[in-house]
């Protein structure tokens, strides 16, 4: 009986079970890796787009400030207030999709 046993604790190699439980671990860990990389380059793209049109906007701004004048009809944008401290004044205008742009200039 003892020769059984002995033989049996010699047996250290992995069982098909043990093989199958770590592999499973292991592609539950790359689906949440492969989720949060799916992610991340989303809001990456998100933030771009964003970022883009926020540039496209101001660059209209400031080209239709420098090219019309102030007022709402030359620069197809609703001007809201004008605030004037000693050397600079800063004006706010809210274009049609609701975003707010505050253009400082200086008092000349």
């Amino acid at each position: 009986m003892k020769v059984f046993f002995e033989k049996k604790l010699k047996n250290r190699g992995e069982t098909m079970v043990e093989v199958m439980v770590a592999f499973i671990i292991l592609l539950i860990v790359l689906a949440l890796f492969g989720t949060s990389i799916t992610a991340t380059g989303n809001a990456e793209r998100y933030a771009n787009e964003k970022r883009t049109e926020a540039d496209t906007a101001m660059q209209q701004l400031q080209k239709k400030l420098h090219g019309g004048g102030s007022d709402a009809t030359a620069t197809g944008k609703k001007k809201n207030a004008t605030v004037q401290s000693k050397n600079v004044i800063a004006t706010q205008y809210t274009t049609a999709d609701g975003c707010v742009y505050w253009v400082f200039t200086n008092e000349e």
